[in-house]
Parts: structure tokens; C-alpha cells; sequence
């Protein structure tokens, strides 16, 4: 297996691990039992001893909002029958719970809006505005795709060397690594050096030709 087909393998195997890349968020249902949230690229996700039991994605949610510690998630009537149009999470503080209401928000602006539009500060907002004034301000998913496409550099082909292990030898010095070219001009001004480590020998040395 080359590299390159290494790379893709471990990435399609990551990304059918649910905990992989996601932070647990203790918190309460309705009925008061434990679950933990997650928050993903495909929307909230809720775990029950260890078993993921739902997905709210960003496409079917409504509303997001909290009071206190009370999270609530308002969802699309035709979507999701078997759910009430507001499911609601207690967390154990406000401040996780508002924590956890802010990463929702970024990540439902970023992966279902086209752009974000700057706001505009205002003093009657100030004084009459209700709720946080917490808002996302960054690029969106979808701008990142057409700036990744305009500004696209075609990549020159390169081999990937394969780093061969480190064997030592008796005198406690490490043989040269396969995938240095000694040879090549940037080693040029290099001299002879070793480095001593504390209680393991010392590193490789680099001998100029």
C-alpha cells in the first residue's frame, strides 16, 4: 500500500468513528435522563451509553436558543414526526449551556448559509435588543469552496520518500536515515555535528561528502 493510499484508507476509517474529532457535552433530557451532545458537521448528535440514539441535522433545525441552563432546539414540523417541534437539553450551568449554544450557532452558520452578513451597531439595539448578540463573522463552507476553486494551484507531482527505521549500532550512534540525499545543495553548508541527548547517546551525525 503506497502512502498516499494510506492516508485515504485511515481518513474513510476516521470518519465512520463517531467520537472521532467530536467533544462530549454532559447534559439532561426532559425525562432527566444522561445523554451527551455532540456537535458534527451533519448537526447535533445525542449519546446514550455510548450509542448515538438521534441526530438533529442543521438542515431540519429551525431555531436554535437557551434560557439559562435549558437548551432548546426548535425543528421543522414535516421533518421529524416522532419528535415535538421544540426538544429541550439541561445542562449543569449556564455557561456550558451557553457555550455549547455558541458552537451550535457557528457551525449552522458555516455549513447552511451562503454568507454572513456584517451587522450593523445601532444604539436603540443596545437598549431593546433581547437575547445574546452572539453571532458568527468568518468565511462559510460555501465561500471556502469557491475561493479554494479560484485560487486552485496545480500541484507538481512528488514521490513520497518512506522513512526506514533507525538502527543502532554498538557504539550507541544511530545510522542515517534512507530518505536523507546528502547530496543535495542545501546540506551543503552543514558540518559534521552531533548532538548529545541525556541518557540515550547522541543523534545522528550528518557527514558532508
Amino acid at each position: 500500500m503506497s502512502p498516499g493510499e494510506s492516508d485515504l484508507t485511515f481518513l474513510e476509517t476516521a470518519r465512520r468513528c463517531d467520537y472521532y474529532g467530536v467533544k462530549l457535552h454532559a447534559a439532561r433530557d426532559v425525562e432527566g435522563t444522561e445523554v451527551n451532545l455532540t456537535i458534527a458537521h451533519m448537526g447535533i448528535r445525542v449519546f446514550h451509553q455510548f450509542q448515538c440514539v438521534s441526530t438533529f441535522s442543521w438542515a431540519k433545525i429551525r431555531k436554535l436558543s437557551f434560557k439559562r441552563r435549558k437548551l432548546l432546539i426548535k425543528l421543522h414540523p414535516e421533518n421529524y414526526q416522532y419528535y415535538k417541534e421544540t426538544i429541550e437539553f439541561l445542562f449543569e450551568t449556564r455557561n456550558e449551556c451557553k457555550n455549547f449554544w455558541k458552537k451550535c450557532v457557528e457551525h449552522h452558520t458555516f455549513f447552511r448559509c451562503i454568507e454572513v452578513l456584517p451587522m450593523k451597531k445601532t444604539r436603540e439595539g443596545r437598549f431593546f435588543s433581547k437575547g445574546s448578540a452572539f453571532r458568527y463573522q468568518g468565511r462559510t463552507q460555501k465561500q471556502l469552496i469557491d475561493y479554494t476553486r479560484e485560487h486552485r494551484k496545480r500541484r507538481e507531482p512528488f514521490t513520497r520518500p518512506i522513512k526506514s527505521g533507525l538502527s543502532s549500532s554498538s557504539n550507541g550512534r544511530f545510522s542515517r536515515p534512507a530518505f536523507f540525499d546528502m547530496t543535495h545543495p542545501a546540506y551543503a553548508t552543514v558540518s559534521e555535528r552531533s548532538v548529545n541527548l541525556i541518557g540515550s547517546g547522541t543523534m545522528p551525525s550528518r557527514n558532508v561528502p
